[in-house]
């Protein structure tokens, strides 16, 4: 006796195992590739950019007057190509505790922050130049002070571009 018993052919099983693998390739070619070649590209940004800002040590400039933080910032490479893509750079000053950002871009005017020449509208060193600023804590003490790159694209390099210590830097 024989039971009637229906199953799919191998030619249907294997078509839809074809459909079903050119499905999952049309989901990670349109999801996964575009997120990870954007993760890709914004983990590397940064790369170009890794002692852009320097703190220059050669003048003593980098001091407390007893009412400013004097420091003295250079950029490292002289490629105008890599200066392109730099809009400005974060002052992290800490101490005690906490610390604080200073978010440095070029003609910004920051309430504190002055450029040497006493002027409130802030420059950005292009490649190869410095420039000298002064910033006044209103009453607090820091330790330390530090850059981080700021990027056109908005993106904030986290790796410190440099840092210094403040503690016994007295003009």
């Amino acid at each position: 006796m024989k039971i009637g018993k229906k199953g799919i052919s191998n030619v249907i099983a294997t078509v839809l195992m074809l459909l079903l693998t050119i499905v999952a390739v049309v989901i990670i070619s349109t999801f996964v590739i575009p997120l990870v070649k954007e993760n890709l590209t914004q983990s590397t940004e940064c790369l170009n950019y890794r002692g852009y800002f320097i703190f220059n040590e050669d003048f003593d400039f980098n001091c407390w007057d007893g009412e400013n933080y004097n420091f003295t910032v250079e950029t490292k490479s002289v490629e105008v190509n890599v200066g392109a893509g730099v809009s400005g750079f974060n002052l992290v000053l800490s101490g005690g505790g906490s610390s604080d950002v200073i978010e440095i871009e070029e003609g910004s005017i920051i309430n504190g922050l002055s450029m040497l020449n006493g002027s409130s509208i802030i420059e950005i060193p292009a490649p190869g130049e410095m420039r000298t600023y002064g910033y006044n804590p209103a009453g607090k003490v820091y330790e330390k002070m530090s850059l981080n790159v700021r990027l056109k694209s908005g993106r904030v390099c986290e790796e410190k571009s440099d840092s210094i210590n403040l503690v016994g830097a007295i003009c």
